[in-house]
């Protein structure tokens, strides 16, 4: 094991600057670099401290203000709860549906006139539990049916026009038929459907065409009516 051994207080290295063991660096050189490295890692340490004990400091302070901030509000909050009036239950009655009891019923009207009578045979079969043993019986039982009658086919009507000879003009003219309207391909009833359709039901022009054909059986437009 090698001895340190103490240089004399005179000596002086010649190789003091450009020591062969340091790649030809000054010892000088070296020395003040690592005290400079040795200084700011020193000073960077305290800077870490410092910084550790600020972030410290600020939770602890952001820990106070919301313990602070929720006194405030449960404090905030019996205040105003003293003041609240309690909320009466309100009683609902239900009510039935229908009449009230005791009132007449009420019934469609009947109809004032009959257009058509179909005489029903009686059953040969009984549509309950199909008996076929079944006896002949003098009541008879009557039902009304009220029902629209609908016609589903379209009236073409041909207005020939007698015309005359406009002197002033110089054109010949022609006079406005009875239910006619003027340089429109469609009658006064279809067009008053169509337009019932369209502007007080709201709707769409291509479903009316659709009703038109398909319900009268007057469609014969290339495009919507207007």
């Amino acid at each position: 094991m090698s001895r340190r051994m103490d240089a004399p207080a005179d000596f002086e290295c010649p190789y003091r600057h450009n020591c062969p063991h340091m790649d030809g660096i000054s010892t000088t050189w070296a020395t003040e670099v690592f005290h400079e490295s040795y200084q700011l890692r020193h000073q960077l340490y305290a800077m870490e401290a410092r910084y550790k004990q600020r972030i410290a400091e600020l939770e602890k302070t952001m820990l106070e203000r919301d313990a602070t901030i929720a006194q405030l509000r449960l404090l905030h909050q019996k205040q105003f709860k003293a003041n609240v009036k309690k909320a009466v239950p309100i009683k609902v009655q239900v009510r039935r549906r229908g009449a009230p009891e005791g009132h007449p019923g009420w019934h469609r009207r009947e109809p004032d006139h009959i257009d058509r009578t179909i005489p029903v045979p009686a059953p040969t079969v009984c549509p309950h539990c199909e008996n076929e043993k079944l006896l002949p019986c003098s009541e008879v039982f009557k039902h009304l049916q009220e029902d629209i009658a609908l016609v589903p086919c379209t009236r073409v009507i041909e207005y020939v026009h007698q015309q005359a000879l406009c002197i002033r003009c110089g054109r010949p003219v022609y006079a406005t038929g009875p239910g006619e309207m003027r340089n429109c391909a469609i009658g006064p009833v279809t067009r008053a459907v169509a337009t019932h359709l369209r502007y007080d039901l709201q709707i769409p022009y291509r479903k009316v065409q659709y009703i038109m054909k398909n319900l009268f059986s007057a469609c014969r437009w290339s495009r919507p009516p207007r």
